[in-house]
Order: structure tokens, then sequence, then C-alpha cells
């Protein structure tokens, strides 16, 4: 299970150098359980990540909660996506909208450590989780 986005922030708040934070993303997608095959198609591609980065959504019936499962066949990537679904799993679609992504990854530091077009990549994430979120 991964950890809530305010513990990330905090962890990552106390090391200091760009590697470890790295290696502490890598370790959070390593953590995704695994996205089966059948569910790593076209449609579940993300656009605009280098890597195949793929995302599924399921609403949980009972409360409108949203699940969110993914992978991607690159490790740093993976991390990011580990990063996005902690901010966005099980929120409800009216939850996931009021959230404030760009301070998220203000309070992350994202861009001390990561390449440009790799946060591009985890706001394509960003943007896929809630347009398949609306699909629902």
């Amino acid at each position: 299970m991964l950890p809530t986005i305010h513990q990330i922030i905090a962890d990552l708040s106390e090391m200091h150098d760009s590697e470890d934070k790295i290696d502490y993303v890598i370790e959070l997608g390593a953590t995704l359980p695994i996205l089966p095959e059948k569910f790593q198609t076209p449609e579940n591609r993300v656009k605009g990540c280098q890597s195949g980065v793929w995302i599924v959504v399921n609403l949980a019936s009972k409360n409108g909660r949203i699940f969110l499962s993914g992978t991607s066949d690159a490790a740093t990537p993976k991390g990011l996506l580990a990063l996005v679904f902690s901010v966005y799993n099980e929120l409800t679609l009216d939850q996931m909208k009021l959230v404030d992504f760009d301070a998220v990854l203000r309070h992350l530091e994202i861009k001390t450590f990561v390449s440009p077009q790799r946060v591009n990549g985890m706001v394509a994430m960003k943007n896929r989780v809630l347009e398949l979120a609306k699909e629902l």
C-alpha cells in the first residue's frame, strides 16, 4: 500500500540528495500491484509519456470512490505514477476535481530532482486519471 502524499512529501523533505529522492520514488513504484498485460492496451496507455504508462480506473459502487491501477515499462515513470496514485486513489470524482496538483508538485519539490519531461509525464498521468474518472 502506498503512503499518503503527505507522508511522501515529509519523507522527501528529509532527503537532500537528488539520487536518494529518485531512489525513493522508484521504490514507491515497485510497491504498485502488477497490472495484468491484458490491461496494457493502447486505450489504457497515457499519451504524453515517453515510456509506456498504462492506467485503469474502477468505481466502487457503494461510495463513489475511484480505485486506480497501473504500471510503466520503466522504473522512474512507474514511481512517478505511484506519486500520482498517492494523490488520487480512493477519492471521489468531486474530490479529485478539488486537488491542486500544481501545489502538490511544488510541495514535492519534484522539479528539483526530475527532468521537465518527467514532470510533463506526471501531468499527463494526472490528466489521464481525471479523464478516465469522468468517463465512469
